[in-house]
């Protein structure tokens, strides 16, 4: 059970955490209104787009901001308590560093849970629906995909695409075919890949259904080829980046990848990613418990404040350079995404250890 002391800690490394990425959010705000400013003006991208576009990519600003907001937020509202000798009172009132950890780290975890939150449910659909929404207005296109999913017509066919992924993939296409004003035929296919060098459409697990009178003939089949389905050059506009994904969707999207043989390492890492920056949370927290109980004591808080963003940006652009060596090396993804986690948790384990 949390205790009171327990309660007032975590209270600390959150109230910090959230103080310092509502800073570090207004500045990248500002900087994202400036760059998109200068492309209104282009097809149907006007002031007001603009802005909503920002508006509704601060999710996933908030999700690649979390980490670096944390490492300073946590040296700052725990070197606060240090420079306050609140922390030696705690260790001479008998409360080992063991338990302050375990204290710091249950403020890690409702961090951590807010995070994963607002990654999997709040920035997917507000980033994919700023990225089509801005690419359809710059293009000049209306927004051909509502609630309902994609719909296209063809003559006298109508195709709806429950979902546009990478690597012109559908997931959940219907057709319906029509003569005249009668329904004739109805096709289901869980998925159709574009395959560009032979220019044609393989769908898979299909299942049609002709209607002809009164007889209706029913009719599956594992996959089909159709010449012509949905015009390629939409993926341009309509296609989601892996980032932009859940990483529950981007699990499937990565299985289905490798079980057709189709490269997959961009988005392994995409779904890596999103198992990484939840637990950098806790791992940057564990990082600046040592400095906090080092000499960071008798610093200010600007120098907390340059600690922490050493440790936090220090993590980031590690990540970053891991990432880029896994894709040209080839290294598995868990291990490219992965590595700078583990090397800093080593590290600030190994730090704990010299604390006294």
């Amino acid at each position: 059970m949390t205790t009171l002391l327990g309660r007032y800690i975590a209270r600390t490394v959150i109230a910090g955490s959230v103080l310092v990425l509502a800073v570090l959010l207004s500045l990248n705000t500002l900087f994202a209104v400036t760059r998109e400013f200068g492309s209104t003006g282009e097809g149907d991208y006007g002031i007001a787009a603009a802005l909503l576009y920002v508006l509704l990519t601060m999710p996933a600003d908030i999700y690649e901001l979390f980490p670096a907001a944390v490492a300073i937020g946590g040296v700052v509202g725990l070197g606060a308590l240090a420079a306050n000798s609140e922390l030696l009172v705690m260790r001479a009132a008998g409360v080992s560093n063991a338990r302050i950890v375990g204290m710091v780290m249950q403020g890690g975890i409702v961090l951590m849970a807010a995070i994963v939150f607002v990654g999997e449910v709040v920035a997917p659909p507000s980033q994919q629906y700023a990225e089509r929404m801005r690419s359809s207005a710059i293009a000049g296109q209306s927004d051909v995909q509502g609630p309902g999913g994609l719909w296209l017509r063809d003559e006298n066919r109508f195709v709806n695409v429950g979902e546009v992924l990478p690597g012109y993939v559908l997931r959940d296409v219907a057709v319906y075919e029509f003569d005249g004003r009668r329904l004739q035929r109805t096709l289901h296919a869980e998925r159709a890949h574009y395959e560009r060098r032979e220019d044609r459409w393989r769908l898979l697990d299909v299942r049609s259904t002709r209607l002809d009178g009164d007889r209706i003939a029913t009719q599956r089949e594992a996959e089909t080829i159709w010449p012509r389905l949905v015009p390629p050059d939409l993926f341009e506009v309509l296609t989601v980046s892996p980032e932009t994904l859940p990483g529950w969707r981007l699990f499937s999207y990565v299985g289905y990848l490798s079980d057709n043989d189709l490269e997959s390492a961009r988005f392994a890492l995409a779904f890596w990613k999103k198992i990484a920056t939840p637990l950098s949370t806790l791992v940057m927290l564990l990082l600046a418990l040592p400095m906090v109980f080092g000499s960071i004591r008798s610093t200010g808080a600007g120098q907390r404040v340059f600690i922490g963003s050493v440790i936090g940006v220090g993590y980031l652009l590690l990540a970053e350079l891991f990432s880029h060596v896994g894709i040209v090396y080839g290294l598995a993804a868990p291990i490219a995404v992965m590595a700078p986690a583990i090397l800093f948790t080593i590290t600030g384990l190994l730090l704990l250890r010299r604390m006294r």
